[in-house]
C-alpha cells in the first residue's frame, strides 16, 4: 500500500512538471523583457582606469526603438564642437549638433539618428553642402532617397536648398520643406516647434556656420559682424565674436 502511494505521488509529479516548465519559460521571457524592453532611453557612466591609476569618465546616452533601431551618443565629456553632440535647447527641445561638416552620406546618417530619438517632432536644419558641387546629380539622389520616413520637417538654406527643395517636396509630399537665406532665418520657423518632444538636428558644411543656429537654440544668439565669413572656425571660438581661439 505504501509503495502504491509513492508511485501515485511520483506520477503526479511527472504530470505537473510540464506545467511548471511552461510557467518557468514564461517567467524567464518576462524577466528578459523587463531587462531589455523594446523601447527605452538610458544614461550610462563608463569609467576607464589606466594602469597608472588615472581615471577618465564618459557618459553614454542610448536610445532603442523596436528590435533593430539603436542609437548611442557620448554626451560627456564634450566632443569636438559640432560632431554628433546631443544638447538641450532653452525651451525643452533637444538639439543634435552635427554642424562641424557635411556631405550627402553624413547628412542622411544625421537625419536617421535624429528620427530614432524619443519624441513626436523631428526637424532637420540643413545648411549649404559645398560637397554637392562636385557631383550635384549623384549627391542629390543620395539625400532624396535617404530621407527617413519619420522626419517631419526639413529646413534648408543656401544653394543646396534652391536645387533640392522642389525635388524633395515632390517625392516626399508629406514632409514640411522650407527654404531660407541664412541659418538664423530658420529661428522664426522653429519657434512654434520648440518644446519637449521636439528633436532638432543641425547639419551643414563648415563654411555654412550652422553652429550659429545651434548656439541660438541653446541660449547664445550669435550675429557675425562680417558681411561674408570666410573663416572655417566655430563661431563660439572666433576672436571676431569675442571668443578664444583653440589652443
Amino acid at each position: 500500500m505504501r509503495n502504491m502511494k509513492i508511485i501515485i505521488a511520483f506520477l503526479s509529479l511527472l504530470i505537473a512538471l510540464p506545467v511548471y516548465a511552461v510557467d518557468g519559460t514564461a517567467l524567464l521571457k518576462q524577466v528578459d523583457r523587463n531587462l531589455s524592453p523594446e523601447t527605452y532611453e538610458s544614461y550610462r557612466k563608463l569609467i576607464n582606469i589606466e594602469p597608472s591609476g588615472a581615471k577618465k569618465e564618459f557618459t553614454l546616452f542610448t536610445v532603442k526603438k523596436g528590435l533593430d533601431k539603436v542609437v548611442s551618443l557620448f554626451i560627456a565629456p564634450a566632443s569636438e564642437k559640432g560632431r554628433s553632440t546631443l544638447l538641450s535647447g532653452t525651451k525643452g527641445e533637444r538639439v543634435l549638433d552635427d554642424s562641424y561638416n557635411a556631405n550627402p552620406e553624413s547628412l542622411v546618417n544625421m537625419m536617421t539618428t535624429l528620427t530614432q530619438l524619443e519624441g513626436d517632432c523631428f526637424v532637420a536644419c540643413v545648411g549649404n553642402l559645398a560637397e554637392m558641387d562636385e557631383n550635384l546629380l549623384l549627391s542629390g539622389e543620395v539625400i532624396i532617397n535617404g530621407i527617413p520616413r519619420g522626419l517631419t520637417h526639413l529646413l534648408m538654406c543656401g544653394s543646396t536648398a534652391q536645387s533640392l527643395s522642389p525635388l524633395i517636396q515632390s517625392i516626399h509630399p508629406s514632409l514640411n520643406v522650407q527654404t531660407f537665406d541664412e541659418p538664423l532665418a530658420m529661428l522664426e520657423a522653429l519657434e512654434p516647434l520648440r518644446k519637449p518632444g521636439t528633436n532638432i538636428g543641425v547639419k551643414g558644411s563648415r563654411s555654412a556656420h550652422m553652429e550659429r543656429l545651434v548656439l541660438a537654440l541653446t541660449g547664445a544668439l550669435v550675429r557675425c559682424p562680417l558681411e561674408r565669413c570666410g573663416l572655417l572656425q566655430n563661431c563660439s571660438t572666433c576672436p571676431k565674436l569675442g571668443g578664444k581661439p583653440p589652443v
